[in-house]
């Protein structure tokens, strides 16, 4: 369903500056304007090139008429949600089908434009991805993260080394005080932060360890005070927890404390949390269960994907899932969640037992 508006009328409401009918015009990305049907109000030549189409054939179409069946009910919540204000963008990897027939994989970043006096307008930026898939691309963000992590915690360690230098001062100052040894915990557990950065970007080999389930819960359960505030109860069973995993203490804190971290921070006001595990033959299972505000289908694709939060800017860097599921795959595992919107979470990570 095509209409008569030219890119230039966007700019009549005063709210797009200037530029914008040439920008979207020259740019390299794929960019697109819809309205709340999905029906097309603007294409640019770059999107046309994309699926081959000329632009008056393309926006005769809609969005979901070149969408893969497949991937439309996906592009009809997200965007249902997008225009009701209920997010206020989403990003996705998918497929649509080119105008010959053969499948074009690109990643979309959506958004909202509302215009004074009349109904909002969705805008689309395509970026080509690789034919492969989201494997291919997680595997190219943990590659990046590969690249940072070993200048990260070098730099971590160098202030590490300061701030534990500057505690050694104070504990033979004023003795064992509560307070240096609360500093001097910190910065043991952060440098085995720093360990497990220099792991993740493969800077150095990691040892097998084992560690025991039981040991991390006790951990968990004495900072559960400082992660979780008062009005939301925590509950953390360490029943079925008698069993070793291929973990070291870090990491295996790492998992449940961003865990814990993440169900914190999806539920608002009062609610609870609860940690506990369940046992087979050849694994143990770590279940971290909220009364959040849930996660529909389609964000559950993308949680694991590093730099990937739904949460407001300065809230999350969209690593805590991406380093769990990182750390769970490392040790033969894999981390899974179950949940829906308003019904909060369980997410599960199965790790196989020491041999």
């Amino acid at each position: 369903m095509s209409t008569d508006l030219d890119p230039a009328s966007i700019l009549e409401d005063g709210l797009i500056p200037g530029a914008f009918a040439h920008v979207f015009q020259s740019s390299p990305l794929g960019l697109c304007i819809v309205n709340a049907d999905l029906s097309y109000v603007e294409v640019n030549q770059t999107w046309c090139s994309m699926l081959g189409y000329e632009r008056d054939e393309l926006t005769e179409l809609s969005f979901l008429d070149v969408t893969f069946p497949e991937d439309r009910e996906i592009d009809r919540g997200l965007s249902e949600r997008l225009f009701a204000g209920n997010i206020p963008y989403f990003e996705i990897d998918k497929r649509w089908v080119r105008k010959d027939g053969s499948l074009f994989h690109g990643r979309l970043l959506a958004s909202v434009l509302h215009k004074k006096g009349s109904e909002p307008w969705g805008i689309g930026m395509i970026e080509e991805i690789s034919p492969t898939g989201e494997s291919t691309l997680v595997e190219r963000d943990r590659s990046l993260v590969g690249q940072l992590a070993p200048g990260v915690a070098h730099d971590l360690n160098n202030i590490l080394m300061i701030i534990a230098s500057n505690s050694a001062r104070l504990q033979k100052q004023f003795g064992e005080a509560p307070e240096t040894r609360a500093i001097a915990t910190a910065v043991d557990r952060a440098a085995g932060l720093c360990r497990s950065l220099l792991v993740a970007g493969k800077a150095e080999a990691r040892t097998p360890i084992e560690t025991a389930v039981r040991d991390s819960l006790k951990n968990l359960d004495l900072i559960s005070t400082e992660l979780v505030p008062a009005e939301i109860s925590i509950r953390i069973s360490e029943e079925n927890a008698e069993t070793l995993v291929s973990l070291s203490p870090v990491q295996l804190d790492q998992v449940l404390m961003n865990l814990v971290l993440n169900a914190r921070d999806a539920i608002t006001g009062t609610g609870s949390i609860e940690v506990f595990t369940t046992t087979t033959s050849e694994a143990v299972t770590l279940h971290v269960s909220d009364t959040g505000v849930g996660i529909s289908k389609e964000i559950q694709a993308q949680i694991f994907r590093p730099f990937f939060s739904t949460k407001p800017p300065g809230r999350g860097n969209g690593m805590g899932l991406a380093i769990v599921a990182d750390i769970a795959e490392r040790a033969g595992g894999r981390v899974s969640v179950e949940s829906e919107p308003g019904a909060g979470s369980t997410f599960s990570v199965i790790l196989p037992h020491v041999p």
